[in-house]
C-alpha cells in the first residue's frame, strides 16, 4: 500500500483519469445530440445514465468472472441475471453514446453453442475481455479528439457485449431447462 506522496499522486492520477472520462462523455453525448436531432433525453440524464451503465457494467462483469471462475458449479440463475444486468447497461450506453457506424471489416463475433458449463465459463471469460477492452479504449480518455478508428472499435465492442450477453442469458435459460 502506498503512503504519503505516493498514494497522494496516485489518487490525483486516478482523480484526473475520471475527471477526463466523464469529459469524454459529455463530449461524446454533445455529439449524440447534433447526430440524433430527434432525441428527447436531457443531457444531464444521459450523462448520469452515461457514468452509472460504465460503472455498474464493470462492477457487474468484475462479479461474474470471479464469480464463475471460482468452482465447477455455476449458479445459473446469477449468471443469467448479470447477462441481462450487462445487455440492459450496453444498450443504454449504446443509445447515449455517439458511436460510428461500423466499418464493414468488423465483423459481428461468432456465438458458439453453449451446451455444458466449460462452454459457459468460455462465453463469460469472453464477454469479460470484451467489457474489459470497450472501457479502456482510449476514446474515453481523450477530450474532444476522437480517433475515428477507436471510436469504431468502442461500437463493435459494444455491439458484441450486447450480442453475446443475450447469448449467455438464452444459453443459461437452455442449460436450466436441460438440468
Amino acid at each position: 500500500m502506498s503512503v504519503g506522496r505516493t498514494a497522494d499522486r496516485e489518487r490525483n492520477d486516478s482523480e484526473r483519469d475520471l475527471e477526463q472520462r466523464v469529459a469524454s462523455m459529455r463530449y461524446l453525448i454533445s455529439l449524440a445530440d447534433k447526430r440524433k436531432p430527434f432525441r428527447k433525453k436531457n443531457p444531464k440524464l444521459a450523462l448520469a445514465e452515461l457514468q452509472d451503465d460504465f460503472v455498474h457494467l464493470q462492477l457487474v462483469n468484475k462479479d461474474l468472472v470471479l464469480t464463475t471462475s471460482r468452482g465447477e458449479k455455476i449458479d445459473l440463475r446469477f449468471v443469467e441475471k448479470s447477462a441481462i444486468e450487462i445487455h440492459k447497461r450496453a444498450e443504454r450506453l449504446f443509445a447515449n453514446l455517439a458511436l460510428p457506424e461500423p466499418k464493414a471489416s468488423f465483423s459481428t463475433q461468432k456465438t458458439d453453442q453453449i451446451s455444458d458449463s466449460k462452454q459457459l465459463k468460455k462465453s463469460i471469460t469472453d464477454m469479460g475481455w470484451l467489457i474489459y477492452w470497450f472501457v479502456k479504449n482510449p476514446i474515453f480518455k481523450e477530450v474532444e479528439v476522437i480517433d475515428t478508428s477507436a471510436a469504431q472499435k468502442a461500437e463493435h465492442d459494444l455491439s458484441a457485449i450486447i450480442e453475446l450477453s443475450e447469448h449467455v442469458r438464452k444459453s443459461c435459460e437452455e442449460l436450466s431447462k436441460s438440468n
